[in-house]
């Protein structure tokens, strides 16, 4: 079982990977992309995930 959940995470890691970044290996966060922006927590300073959010008690519209 061990070997199975490791090579299953292996997976979803590389294909979350080919989200982010490009052919040329460039990084590419399209936050337009439902996976891609579930997965961030912040950026550029912001805190992005609505769970994150509540958590911390940040007041909405932040």
């Amino acid at each position: 079982m061990p070997v199975h959940a490791s090579e299953v995470y292996a997976k979803n890691l590389s294909a979350l990977l080919q989200l982010m970044v490009t052919k040329e290996g460039e990084l590419d966060l399209n936050f337009a992309d439902d996976i891609l922006d579930g997965a961030c927590v912040t950026h550029g300073g912001e805190i992005r995930s609505q769970r994150v959010k509540e958590a911390l008690g940040v007041p909405v519209g932040q």
